[in-house]
């Protein structure tokens, strides 16, 4: 099968994402949503790091349950057979300086949404200044994670009133002032 080219997702898609996982996931903490996508979720802790967080997903295999010739009806583990898993997870850094909720969903959308998912393979999504495509994609991960945390701004609001009304950064208040 030939390789699809990746379109990257526009401004009203995300806005669209942000807006749709906002009412799925109402009222739940990070760590509900987590568990209800089968996430694992890891707060690490490190006051030297200059990241906040990172999205991966990690492939791992384990033995294969299969049905038994002897015993019908039963299950054996083959360790002869793989059975591969890919485990999703969010890794946040809660010294980083910002709400674990911005640093979550940007991860959320990267683990989900980012052209880099959409292999088959390990997949670990770690900011890079290594291109216009990489900046991009951090643009899109924080429109996602503005939109999702900041569903209205109002004529006259500031960055210091948005990020007072929803508990967000300054940064994330005028990423979503200027997306308006």
């Amino acid at each position: 099968m030939p390789k699809l080219a990746f379109t990257p997702l526009r401004k009203a898609e995300i806005i669209g994402l942000a807006e749709h996982a906002r009412k799925e996931y109402s009222g739940l903490s990070l760590d509900q949503v987590a568990e209800r996508e089968n996430i694992i979720l890891i707060r690490e802790p490190d006051a030297n790091s200059k990241k906040a967080g990172y999205a991966c997903s990690l492939k791992s295999e384990t033995p294969k349950l299969i049905p038994s010739l002897s015993r019908p009806g039963e299950y054996i583990l083959s360790y002869r057979e793989k059975e591969i898993i890919y485990n999703d997870c969010i890794v946040i850094n809660p010294l980083y300086g910002i709400p674990e909720r911005e640093i979550f969903w940007h991860e959320f959308y990267h683990l989900w949404y980012s052209p880099s998912r959409k292999t088959t393979m390990d997949f670990f999504h770690q900011y890079s200044t290594g291109g216009a495509l990489d900046a991009q994609e951090e643009r899109r991960a924080n429109m996602f994670a503005a939109f999702m945390l900041i569903p209205e701004v109002w004529k006259g609001d500031t960055a210091e009133m948005v990020s007072e009304r929803f508990g967000v950064s300054g940064e994330m208040a005028r990423l979503r002032l200027s997306a308006v």
